[in-house]
């Protein structure tokens, strides 16, 4: 893929102009990306590339537009150890909103590696309950019984788990992904 700069060039393989032009100047072909990154593939060791090496990359202020899951999760974990002590207080609503995005920022990806709170959990989905329920009281009515569910195959669970974070954080869920 040809690029037009140097910074486009570091915009795509996440990393600065500024480390651009040094390896430029070692010899970094530019006006290609797949050439860069053969080029970097051969000539950087990866331990220290910021690029590949989570480790580097967590204390450097990287900032190329990539999202590093695993900040984002740590994010996460973060807010929802406050909103779990918190939960019942007004601060749990000044929390609610930063938690979701963060966990909206989570790459699909990596969702799994999210630890949720039970109870945040039910209170993050407590609108999505009581339309299940049919009841106004939400989640602290009484449980709905029902007929005894099958267990569900990893591949239901799984479409399952990402559809339940999708109306925990408030992100839209495709309804292509719902099998409807």
């Amino acid at each position: 893929m040809k690029v037009e700069s140097d910074s486009a060039l570091a915009k795509v393989l996440g990393v600065s102009k500024a480390q651009v032009s040094k390896h430029k100047k070692l010899g970094m072909p530019t006006g290609d990306v797949e050439a860069a990154r053969a080029w970097r593939n051969q000539n950087l060791n990866p331990a220290r590339r910021k690029d590949v090496n989570t480790y580097a990359r967590q204390g450097s202020g990287y900032r190329s537009g990539m999202v590093d899951p695993r900040a984002s999760i740590e994010r996460v974990h973060a807010l929802m150890e406050l909103a779990d002590a918190a939960i019942g207080s007004p601060t749990f609503e000044t929390l609610r909103g930063p938690l979701q995005k963060a966990m909206r920022d989570v790459p699909e990806a990596h969702r799994a590696a999210v630890r949720i709170a039970p109870r945040v959990f039910d209170v993050l989905l407590s609108d999505l309950l009581k339309v299940i329920a049919g009841d106004a009281a939400g989640p602290a009515a009484a449980p709905v019984a029902g007929p005894a569910v099958a267990p569900m195959a990893d591949e239901e669970a799984d479409a399952m788990g990402a559809f339940l974070y999708s109306m925990a954080c408030k992100e839209p869920f495709p309804a292509d992904r719902l099998g409807i």
